[in-house]
This record gives C-alpha cells, structure tokens and sequence, in this order.
C-alpha cells in the first residue's frame, strides 16, 4: 500500500476519521456523519525507483525516452504501488464513556514488482550476462468492500482502548504466487529458461476456451491462443455478492501519559479474504524448462535455395515452441489472500494551548513485502472549528515527502483536505502522490455540553459557624446607631457595652471600596488615612 496521506491524519485533532488509522480515538462531536460518497476519497501513488523525469525527456517538441537514465534509477527489485479507497457512509455515536463507528468503505489496491534484470536482459541481452533472474515478477490486486463497526471505552482520565470489527466482501483479485523466471545462457550460445508461476484470478469475468466455449479442464494443457475473455452477461449482483468473504479485525490505545504527552498505537488490518466465488474462479499454473537455440535462418539468404524459409517464419516457428513448451494449466482451487496489516506508534507533545508536536512510525506489509515510514509534524489548533497540520515524512524509496492537512467546520459541516507529499505538485519529479478528502456532518461538540451544565448547575448552600470571641464590647457604626432602642436591644442580647461611631461609616465604606477598586495598589492604611480626612 502506498503513502495514502494517512500519517499527517493522525495529527488532525478534530477530524473523525481518525478511527479508522486507530479504533481508541473518540471524536469530539457526539454524533458524526460522513456525506454518503464524500466523506473520504484518497487516491494514493508510490513507485520505488524511477521518476517521470528518469523515464521521459523533451528535447524540442518532441518527448524522447531515456533508457540509460531510467535504467540507473533502478534497483535490484522494484515496485509501483497504486491504492483508492472511496467511503459510502460512515456515523459516529458517543454513549458516556463510550464511542460507536459504523464505515462502510470501498477499497482498491494493486502492486507491481519486478526485478532489474529484467530490463537488463531488453538492454543489453545475454552475451555478458549470462546469468539473470526476473523472479518475483508479480502483481497483486485488490478490490473489496468494507463493513466496519468500531467501539471505543475510555477506561478513565488517562487510557483509552478501541477495536473494530470488519467484514470483508471481496470483489475481485489477481495475484501472482510463487514467480520464479530465470535465464541462462551457456558457453554454445543456447539459453535454458525456467518459468515457475501460479496465477490466481476471481473477478465478474468470463474466462473460457475460445474453441469450445467451457472452462478450461483442470490440469491441462492450455494453448495460448485459446483464451478468450468476455463479460457477456455480467451484471452488479455479480460484483456485489457474498461468495467471497473475509474478515479483519483493528485494535488501538490511546494513553495521556501527562500534561503534555499523549502516547498512541494501534495495529489495523488484520485480516484475509476467502476467494471461493466457483462461477468467476481461476487458477493457472506452470512449472516449465525450455532451451532456446535460436533461430535457424540459413536457409533465409536465397529464396531459390531447396528447404528456403523466410526469417519471419522462423522466428515464428521458434515462437511457437516457446508457447508450446510454456503452457498453462488450470486448477481451479479456491484460495485466500491476506489483508495488509499496518502498524502505527506515536505520540504528541502540547507546545501550549494552541501548538503540538507529533511523531509517527508506521510500518505495513504488503503481499510479504515490508514497507516502513516515519514522520514527524507540527500541528495547531487555530481554533475550536479549524485544525491544519505540516508534516515530513520518509518511507521506503521516497525520502523528501513534505506533507499538510487542513480541516474547517462552518455549520455542522465540516470539510478535510491532506496530502503526505505536497511535493508531488511536480509530478515530474516525484516517485510518490497521495490526497485524501472529505465532508462530515457534526454535531453536539463536547464543550458545549460542560457549558450547558455548569449554567443549569444550583449554587452551593454555604454554611457558616459562628465563631466565639471574646469582646466586652460592640461597636455600631452607620446610620442604626443613632436608634437609641436598637442600641438598647443590642445591649441586652449580648450583655455587652455598645459604644456608637459615626453615622456616615456605611457611606465612608462604600467610598473606600471603590477608591480600592479603581486604585489597586493603594493599602488598606492608605485609604483609612485618605478618608479621616
């Protein structure tokens, strides 16, 4: 699977689809809706050697290939990675402490492989290399349909635990097992070819003999020229269908290790598809040697000669014993294919209120090829409606991959935009490219609710003792102490001394409040001595 911008979406602080790279991940809406069709589109390129620009050259108005500079750009084994993925629906619900997902999601993938000799052998021939091997030539292909429900607990203020459960409805498959392809040539100028393939194919095609219009009889041998293919007859039913089904499972943790540090993992993926779809189920096979001894074309100079043979026909009668010495054969056996797993490791680190910084390793396997990357971001929170991302990431045979995302609500609508090579905008010169889109609906943001309660929150009832001390004597102060009878009163309730002030204390007081209020720095003494004034 390539870059698929899903490494700068794991610092996207608002952005739902966050549960699908990790099931822990609680979204901070209550509800979530993704657009039927738009919630998620991404569309995602990776090739591990060779560049537009190692390939093609322009020279005037015309574009001329460049064997030896793409030649160079090679390695010894090669790939081209191609991956989609295309959401239908998707919804989200919070519950609590709990957190629930239903995705349902259309997914592409296909991957080439090919070794260098290969275009060693085309370049240059086999006269100084005598010995090459085009092994591992293969390609894999994936298209399938998945139903996912997610659930996630937080456990308490610091840990968070997820998983998915996800069912596969395969759609169709190519893969290549067991390739092997080598040459060589002896001293006497002869070549001895080895093919060894298995060839596995489920998809709503028709494949049958041209001559008899059946499926081809398992185990032999099959005659080039008879395949025919066609797609006579072949309706939707035949691409949605349970006959090929397969299941995956995805399990994730968050943990807020303090203040500042949140740790992240997860493993996604796990899981295979059972290809047992009879009526659009194919398996060739060859395990085949065959000596090439050229093409005898003395007999080719003199038409006059007895025994004259054209050079095309003999190098079609040599083609011919090649087809006929590296036949196919069918067995027709059902099969299964793995998903590929992908593991994430991260963790973010709070700068300040707004700015955080994150750091990422994902590693995934595909068709037992590992492909591991590493990123790092800087990432902020604008504000409560709008999130962006920067990030730079490496992966294998792609280094300068500078990468953004950007998500904004206006409304309950939200719409994200990421990419992990914002450099592949020169596609001349670029060996990746990847974007990732989408429209959510969100609603009932968690802010809002701790707001609503603390308003709808009774004050607490204070209590307050009365202290005992020790006084013979009350004084009154402000305009009550000029009644005799209250003064009086208040004498005889406490059996105290009351001893009256100035009746225009209250006044005096409220003066000095304000003096304090609008002069912070003058003390107490200060405005008691302002006032005796």
């Amino acid at each position: 699977k390539a870059q698929d911008g899903n490494n700068t979406s794991y610092f996207l602080s608002n952005l739902p689809q966050q549960f699908r790279l990790n099931p822990a991940y609680q979204p901070e809406y209550k509800v979530f809706i993704g657009l039927p069709g738009l919630s998620g589109v991404s569309v995602n390129y990776l090739n591990s050697s060779f560049t537009v620009e190692d390939l093609l050259f322009k020279r005037d108005d015309s574009v001329y290939m460049d064997v030896n500079k793409f030649y160079k750009s090679l390695h010894k084994r090669n790939y081209i990675a191609f991956n989609n993925e295309n959401s239908i629906l998707s919804i989200g619900v919070k519950a609590k402490s709990w957190y629930g997902t239903l995705d349902i999601t259309q997914k592409n993938d296909f991957l080439f492989r090919y070794n260098k000799d290969l275009f060693t052998f085309l370049k240059y021939g086999n006269t100084d290399h005598p010995s090459m091997d085009f092994g591992k030539l293969g390609v894999n292909l994936n298209s399938y349909i998945e139903v996912a429900l997610g659930l996630s607990k937080q456990v308490n203020s610091k840990l968070t635990v997820g998983g998915r459960l996800k069912y596969l409805a395969g759609i169709a498959n190519a893969h290549m097992t067991d390739s092997e392809l080598d040459v060589v040539t002896e001293k006497d100028g002869t070549m001895k070819i080895h093919s060894r393939q298995n060839i596995r194919i489920t998809a709503p095609v028709n494949i049958r003999n041209e001559q008899t219009g059946l499926p081809f009889e398992p185990n032999k041998p099959i005659d080039w020229d008879d395949f025919d293919f066609n797609t006579d007859d072949i309706g939707v039913a035949d691409f949605l269908n349970t006959k090929n089904p397969g299941f995956a499972i995805d399990l994730g943790g968050e943990y807020q290790f303090n203040d500042k540090i949140k740790l992240f993992a997860s493993l996604t993926d796990l899981g295979f598809i059972h290809w047992g779809n009879k009526d659009f189920r194919y398996n060739f096979y060859q395990d085949a040697r065959f000596t090439w001894e050229g093409a005898d074309i003395s007999n080719s100079v003199n038409k006059d000669n007895v025994g004259y043979i054209s050079i095309d026909s003999a190098f079609t009668k040599l083609t011919d014993q090649l087809k006929d010495s590296l036949q196919l054969r069918s067995r027709g056996k059902a099969y299964t294919t793995m998903v590929s797993p992908k593991l994430y490791l991260g963790a973010t680190y709070q700068l300040n209120r707004t700015f955080y910084v994150g750091g990422l390793f994902r590693a995934s396997l595909v068709d037992k090829m590992f492909i591991p990357s590493l990123t790092a971001s800087v990432n902020g929170r604008l504000m409560r409606n709008v999130s962006a991302s920067v990030s730079y990431s490496i992966t294998r045979g792609s280094y300068v991959n500078l990468g953004a995302g950007l998500t904004a609500k206006l409304g309950p609508f939200q719409l994200y935009l990421e990419t992990d090579n914002l450099l592949a905008c020169n596609y001349t010169n670029t060996q990746s490219a990847n974007a990732r889109f989408g429209i959510n609906l969100l609603f009932g943001h968690k802010d809002h609710k701790k707001k609503k309660k603390a308003a709808e929150k009774e004050p607490l009832e204070v209590m307050i003792a009365p202290v005992p001390v020790k006084k013979d004597t009350v004084y009154m102060v402000g305009g009550g102490s000029r009644n005799v009878r209250l003064c009086q009163m208040t004498a005889d309730a406490t059996g105290k001394k009351v001893v009256t002030g100035g009746k225009e204390s209250t006044s005096l007081g409220n003066l000095g409040a304000q003096l304090k209020y609008f002069e912070p720095e003058m003390t107490v003494r200060e405005i008691r001595r302002l006032l005796g004034k």
